[in-house]
């Protein structure tokens, strides 16, 4: 981005979608009202409010926000659940979901699909503080109010991912009588559902047409991946039956109830996946740190190796889910430098061009 141009290889025209929307925000419109955004809006809005000098610095303005965002979540995530292994893997899995440059299982830089992988960020940390208890005490109300905000933000990035785990949410914190948490989460979260309606009172009514349109409409039923082939096509088997193995192992060690609530989250995560473009399963990386916490917790030899090889598992299909998001990202920097054509993908570009400069904006 050196010379105020963003480089692009992969899916161009969905970049200039998201600068069409950064504009438009820019110049005063409001998303859902004065035009159809088929998305959460509040990427979007995140990265106009930061008044780049162009869309480019805009969003990755925003996007730097965003991330110390996840970063301070996931160091409190950390510091009231998680351990000396699992607490860095999280901030690990956050930071390239936050600041990765490409989509799964493709190595072109593409700004393109990134409130997906924002969403799935999120869903990590609402899964964390929804599904792992708290081992401080006084912090159950900061505890409360920081879930139902993660919701809100889940909410306005893809509605899918909040409606998702929604369920299983609000199952594991009855089951666990965890009252002033879900309190303060529905307090919170209803606090900023009333500012953004005070904002804009259009805004809800329009973001509900919009998706509902999105969601009726023939043309797109989901996100091009059948339902079989996402629960047992190729590699994808490999993650359902390391799932299966993970409820199973849960139920050893950890009884029905939370076997319940979590199988009901494995219900939601598959919906998310199956709802959303690049049907990468992300929730692994919730698995991954669930099982490290486990496994740093839980008594006996046999349970904690039968836990620590899980954790391993469960490692390596991270690694092989997020190799290709890690590799895009090391090569953004050379690849900036290079003063050559754009290469793009070897079945051609979707739109003629891919470099959107200044003066084109």
């Amino acid at each position: 981005i050196g010379d105020g141009r963003l480089f692009v290889e992969d899916y161009p025209a969905d970049t200039a979608f998201v600068i069409d929307v950064i504009l438009r925000i820019a110049a005063g419109h409001i998303p859902h009202v004065d035009f159809t955004l088929h998305l959460g809006a509040m990427p979007y809005l995140l990265a106009a409010a930061t008044g780049g000098a162009t869309p480019v610095e805009s969003f990755l303005t925003g996007q730097a926000i965003f991330t110390g965002l996840c970063l301070l979540l996931g160091l409190w995530v950390w510091w009231t659940r998680l351990g000396s292994i699992s607490g860095p893997v999280l901030l690990v899995f956050l930071l390239i979901l936050a600041l990765t440059t490409s989509v799964p299982s493709r190595t072109f830089v593409s700004f393109a699909l990134f409130y997906t992988r924002w969403s799935w960020a999120l869903l990590l940390l609402f899964a964390c503080l929804a599904f792992l208890p708290s081992r401080r005490d006084g912090v159950h109300s900061l505890d409360g109010v920081l879930t139902g905000g993660v919701a809100f933000l889940l909410l306005t990035t893809k509605i899918t991912f909040f409606v998702g785990l929604l369920p299983a949410a609000f199952l594991c914190s009855a089951l666990r009588v965890r009252w002033r948490e879900m309190i303060w989460s529905l307090g919170s979260f209803a606090f900023l559902v009333a500012v953004v309606f005070a904002w804009s009172p259009g805004f809800w009514p329009g973001y509900v047409e919009n998706i509902a349109w999105a969601a009726t409409n023939p043309l797109r039923p989901n996100a091009g991946i059948t339902l079989m082939r996402l629960v047992g096509g190729g590699l994808l088997l490999g993650y359902t039956l390391v799932f299966a193995i993970f409820l199973v192992v849960v139920f050893r060690t950890k009884g029905a109830v939370e076997t319940l609530w979590l199988g009901i989250a494995a219900l939601g995560f598959y919906f998310i996946q199956y709802q959303n473009f690049i049907a990468a399963p992300f929730w692994v990386l919730f698995l991954t740190v669930y099982a490290l916490v486990q496994a740093g917790n839980v008594r006996g030899k046999a349970l904690r190796g039968t836990w620590l090889v899980l954790s391993v598992a469960l490692l390596f299909f991270c690694g092989v889910l997020m190799k290709p998001m890690v590799y895009g990202m090391l090569q953004f920097g050379a690849r900036m430098s290079e003063k050559t054509q754009v290469a793009f993908p070897p079945d051609g570009p979707m739109v003629t061009g891919a470099y959107f400069a200044p003066s084109a904006m």
